[in-house]
C-alpha cells in the first residue's frame, strides 16, 4: 500500500503541475502580447471617423489628426457612397477597385478586402473602410448563441475537473492491477518455497534431535553441536514463516479467521511453549496477568497474535545470548507490556524501530520486529518502543476493542 500511496502522491503532484503550467503559459501569453502588441497595427474607424469632415460642396477632406492616425499603422481609408462608387480615399492600394457591389461590402465587412484586414464604420449615408496593410492582422468570426456560451461556462469546469479525475484513476487503477499481478506471483513463490523448505528442516531437526539425544552421555561435544543446529534450523523455519505472514499482511493477501480471544490464555500458551523449548538457564521469565485482564477478550486472529508475542520474546532471548530477565504484564488499562533487561538498543535502532513501515529498512532487528508491527497495524492497535531503563528494551503495545466476557 506504501507504494500505491506513492503513486497516487505523484500523480497528484501531475495534475498540480499541469495547472501550475497552464496558469504559467496563460500570463507567459499575456506579457508576449503585451510586449509584441503593436499600436501602428489595429485599426481605429471610429476615430478616423471623427476625423472626416465634409466641406460646402460635398466633398471630404481628413483632417491632420485622422492622416497621422492613418500613417501611424501604414493602412488606408476610403469613403464608399451609397451607390458603391468612393467619394474619398487616402493611400488607397492600386489594386482596390473604386466601384463594388453591396454584396462586396458585406463580405469584406467580415472578412478581407483582397486580402487587405479592413474594418468598416457609417458615416451619415456612407461607409467609412479603414484597412491595414497585407500579413498584420488575423480576423476570425466566431457566432455562438447565449445559450450555447452559458452551457460553456457551466460544464466546462466540470469537463476539467472529469478530465483530472481520469487522468488520475486511469494509470493509478492500471498500475494497482499489474502490482496486484506482481504482488499474488510474490506471496504464491514465497508460499511455494515456504511450502517445499518445511519437510527437509524438518528432517534435519529430528535427526539433530537425535543425534543429541543419544551422544549426551558418549560425547557432549557431538551433542553440543546438535544442539546448536537445532537452534538454528529453528531459527530458519521461524525467519520463513515470518517472511511468508509479512508478506501476506504487506499486500492483503492473507485470509484471517476473526474471533473473540482470551488474551490471557494466549499470553500463557506462547510462554509455555517458549520455556518448553528450553531457551536456557541464563533466560528468567516473570509473568504478571491483571486479574481484571483475565476476564477480557479482543478481537482478533488468534495465530497472528501468538506470532506476534513469539516474536517479541523470541527477539529478547536472540539479542540477549548471554542472558536476561524477560518481562510480560497484561494490564487492566488495554496494555501488554514485554520488556528485557539485556543488551538494550541503540539510539540508531531504536529510531528505525520507531519509524512507520512505509519508511522502514530492515535493521539489526529485522523482520520479527516489523512483523510485529503490521501484525498490530492490522489490529488497529498502537506499539511503542523505548530503552527499560539503562539496559534492554521496552514494548508497550496498546489494544483496542476489548470487552468483558459476558
Amino acid at each position: 500500500m506504501g507504494r500505491i500511496r506513492k503513486i497516487t502522491a505523484y500523480f497528484i503532484i501531475l495534475v498540480l503541475t499541469s495547472c501550475f503550467l497552464l496558469v504559467g503559459n496563460l500570463i507567459f501569453l499575456f506579457f508576449i502580447s503585451q510586449k509584441t502588441g503593436n499600436e501602428k497595427a489595429y485599426v481605429h474607424p471610429e476615430k478616423i471617423a471623427e476625423c472626416l469632415v465634409q466641406e460646402a460642396d460635398g466633398t471630404y477632406q481628413m483632417s491632420e489628426e485622422g492622416i497621422d492616425t492613418i500613417d501611424l499603422y501604414n493602412g488606408f481609408a476610403m469613403l464608399i457612397s451609397n451607390s458603391g462608387k468612393v467619394v474619398w480615399e487616402y493611400k488607397m492600394p492600386g489594386e482596390l477597385p473604386h466601384q463594388y457591389e453591396r454584396r462586396d461590402i458585406a463580405v469584406f465587412a467580415r472578412w478581407y478586402l483582397k486580402d487587405y484586414p479592413v474594418s468598416i464604420h457609417i458615416v451619415e449615408d456612407n461607409i467609412l473602410v479603414v484597412g491595414s496593410p497585407k500579413d498584420t492582422i488575423w480576423k476570425y468570426d466566431m457566432i455562438l448563441s447565449i445559450e450555447t456560451l452559458e452551457a460553456y461556462m457551466q460544464y466546462v469546469p466540470l469537463a476539467v475537473l472529469v478530465d483530472i479525475v481520469i487522468l488520475v484513476l486511469v494509470p493509478i487503477f492500471l498500475l494497482r492491477r499489474d502490482l496486484r499481478k506482481k504482488e499474488q506471483m510474490r506471496t504464491t513463490w514465497i508460499a511455494g518455497i515456504s511450502h517445499d523448505i518445511r519437510t527437509p528442516l524438518a528432517l534435519v531437526l529430528g535427526d539433530a534431535e537425535n543425534i543429541r539425544q543419544g551422544c549426551t552421555d558418549t560425547s557432549p561435544e557431538l551433542a553440543k553441536r546438535a544442539e546448536r543446529i537445532e537452534e538454528q534450523i529453528i531459527r530458519v523455519r521461524t525467519l520463513i514463516t515470518n517472511l511468508n505472514t509479512d508478506n501476506k499482511l504487506t499486500f492483503g493477501m492473507g485470509k484471517w479467521k476473526w474471533e473473540e480471544i482470551t488474551l490471557a490464555a494466549v499470553v500463557r500458551e506462547v510462554l509455555c511453549d517458549m520455556i518448553n523449548r528450553e531457551p536456557g538457564e541464563q533466560y528468567e521469565f516473570d509473568i504478571m496477568i491483571d486479574e481484571k485482564a483475565e476476564e477480557q477478550v479482543v478481537t482478533g486472529d488468534r495465530e497472528l497474535i501468538k506470532r506476534m508475542l513469539e516474536n517479541l520474546i523470541g527477539n529478547a532471548i536472540c539479542h540477549n545470548p548471554k542472558g536476561c530477565r524477560i518481562m510480560v504484564r497484561l494490564q487492566r488499562d488495554k496494555r501488554l507490556i514485554i520488556a528485557d533487561n539485556g543488551c538494550g538498543v541503540t539510539k540508531e535502532q531504536l529510531k528505525s524501530m520507531k519509524k512507520p513501515l512505509f519508511m522502514e529498512t530492515l535493521g539489526e532487528h529485522g523482520l520479527g520486529i516489523r512483523l510485529v508491527k503490521r501484525i498490530v497495524k492490522v489490529h488497529h492497535w498502537k506499539i511503542r518502543f523505548r530503552q527499560n531503563g539503562n539496559s534492554g528494551l521496552w514494548c508497550e503495545i496498546e489494544m483496542r476493542g476489548w470487552r468483558r466476557v459476558q
